[in-house]
């Protein structure tokens, strides 16, 4: 029993007995509003209003690790759990020696945050029932011998995760961010990174997940597309299934494939050159040279890779000055511009927010995003960026309607993916650059998308920057 997984049937009065401990791969507690109401519902009507009946509320997975029991699946019910009796306990003085997770430390902002609320989601609902001091011990009596947890005990990192993985699997996509940042946290330990460089990507990496979702953007509608549409294979939508994709080389595994040496070796001087004073006195980059649709180094190396992509695609869409990049982007992708500011005037596209404009403009960001991923921001001319918009948006005028399907299989914009990442200077791919948009018929509302008039006029030749 020692090595080999085990499943125990227990009650939470049993469970409480545990020195449970959250590890610092997990993430962050972020239960809502309407899973704590559910979980006390729940309680109220399966066990305080039932008899004898035992009520399953599902799983917990424990990693044993030497004399600790870290929570890899469960934390978030746990939590809520332990919130629940220490309302009961501090507020209505109900007798317990429950705790669970009362000693745990939460140094996560959105932890705290959520503890917070829904610690007056709990107050709220006992409030909002008529309970006498009589009920509220009932109630904790029968939660702490009636809640039965199916107790998963597991033994090697691996298949805590392994279980943790296909547990998620069955649930919300929302989710692979928080399986992706476990998996290499776990990594950085494997390591040897401190605890507080642990701490410190989590909470970089939780920030960006609530920052407008910026790295649910960055993974699932950049990175992922342009890793596989640069292989040639037609994904779209990135879930758990496609989770491989950013594993990858293991600097803690014994095993050395001629393939990855030279990024361990990339790996190695990068690090080292930030600790080398002549090398920084010489101002010689000690930065790890990333590119899009290199393998993935699991650990530091990846979030690393994640925040560099996050900063580069501000950099192009939001921060570009040169050659006007960012008027072009503002008013001939998204729609907006000013009587002062423009870059081609009297262009109008007010209808950029419809599902299938969307999906081509990410088209669109997708191939200036490689290809100053590959050539440098210098070389990101107005010829490569007008082009690359002429071939992605005459899509917008061929098609009224606009899937997923339809972008992966438009030649048109994907043939600049395999171009560009097998090119080794920006003029190789001139032969295939230019659009010749050649409509056999002018435009009306009945044979166009409405709202495309001035697109194509642009993409015809007829409207040009001034």
């Amino acid at each position: 029993m020692c090595c080999k997984p085990y499943l125990e049937e227990k009650v939470l009065e049993e469970i409480r007995t545990l020195d449970l401990k959250i590890p610092k791969y997990q993430r962050p507690y972020k239960w809502r509003k309407e899973h704590v109401i559910q979980l006390l519902d729940d309680l109220y009507e399966n066990i305080y209003q039932k008899s004898n009946n035992l009520y399953r509320a599902g799983s917990i997975i424990i990693h044993k690790e030497n004399a600790d029991l870290n929570i890899v699946d469960g934390q978030q019910r746990l939590v809520t759990l332990t919130l629940i009796f220490q309302f009961l306990k501090k507020e209505k003085n109900i007798d317990s020696d429950l705790k669970l997770l009362f000693g745990a430390e939460f140094k996560n902002t959105t932890s705290k945050n959520n503890i917070k609320y829904n610690y007056q989601i709990i107050k709220n609902w006992f409030n909002s029932k008529s309970f006498n001091v009589k009920d509220l011990q009932y109630f904790a009596t029968k939660i702490t011998s009636r809640l039965q947890f199916v107790l998963v005990t597991v033994f090697h990192r691996e298949e805590a995760f392994q279980l943790f993985d296909s547990q998620n699997s069955r649930g919300k996509e929302l989710y692979v961010e928080n399986l992706l940042k476990a998996f290499h946290l776990r990594e950085m330990e494997k390591d040897g990174y401190s605890e507080k460089d642990l701490e410190k990507y989590s909470v970089k990496w939780d920030d960006y997940i609530l920052d407008e979702k910026k790295l649910i953007n960055i993974l699932g509608n950049h990175l992922f597309r342009i890793r596989k549409w640069t292989k040639g294979e037609k994904q779209y939508t990135f879930s758990k299934l496609q989770i491989n994709e950013f594993k990858g080389i293991s600097l803690s595994s014994e095993v050395i494939y001629n393939y990855d040496l030279s990024f361990r070796i990339l790996e190695g001087y990068s690090q080292n050159a930030k600790n080398d004073y002549l090398l920084r006195n010489f101002h010689i980059p000690s930065k790890f040279p990333f590119q899009i649709t290199m393998p993935i180094i699991n650990g530091k190396n990846f979030f690393d890779y994640v925040f560099h992509y996050l900063e580069l695609k501000g950099k192009i869409f939001n921060d570009l000055e040169k050659n006007r990049f960012n008027l072009f982007y503002k008013q001939l992708c998204l729609g907006n511009s000013t009587n002062e500011e423009y870059y081609i005037k009297d262009f109008n596209y007010g209808k950029s927010l419809r599902t299938g404009d969307v999906k081509v403009r990410n088209l669109f960001e997708n191939i200036c995003l490689l290809f100053v991923d590959r050539f440098g921001i210098k070389n990101f001319d107005k010829i490569y960026f007008e082009e690359f918009y002429k071939n992605a948006y005459q899509l917008r005028l061929d098609k009224k309607a606009i899937n997923d399907n339809t972008i992966i299989n438009y030649e048109k914009g994907q043939k600049f993916f395999k171009l560009i990442s097998n090119s080794y200077s920006p003029e190789e791919i001139h032969s295939n650059l230019f659009c010749n948009y050649s409509p056999n018929k002018p435009w009306t509302n009945l044979d166009f998308v409405s709202g495309t008039e001035d697109m194509y006029k642009f993409l015809k030749g007829d409207k040009n920057v001034e």
